[in-house]
């Protein structure tokens, strides 16, 4: 079973960095999702202070699509995972049902897994 979230479009994740940040994404809050709105070559980022022009390899360094793990996920079953495969969510496997069992040695005190 696989959890499928959400990808909000044209929402992108800001992952900042140490020094080699450029100047004017200085006042963007790392982690913080920010609206990213093609405009010819550049970019345009809408929810900081003031609009932010960027170019593609500046987005491609710093940014990262919205993921939006606050919404109810949705449950992949196994016979459906090839037909998710191809698209651009992202995935995390869970295990539901675990083999392990356990059990308590009462002589010696102490609890075993197997």
């Amino acid at each position: 079973m696989k959890k499928s979230y959400p990808v909000v479009e044209n929402k992108y994740r800001f992952l900042g960095g140490w020094t080699d940040i450029p100047s004017n994404l200085h006042e963007l809050v790392v982690g913080r999702g920010y609206e990213i709105t093609p405009s010819g070559r550049e970019y345009i980022i809408r929810g900081a202070a003031k609009l932010i022009l960027i170019d593609q390899a500046t987005k491609d360094k710093y940014f990262e699509p919205y993921i939006d793990y606050f919404a109810e996920p949705e449950v992949i079953e196994a016979e459906q995972g090839l037909k998710f495969a191809s698209s651009n969510t992202i995935t995390h496997e869970e295990e539901v049902n675990c083999d392990t069992d356990a059990y308590s040695n009462t002589d010696e005190d102490q609890l075993t897994l197997f």
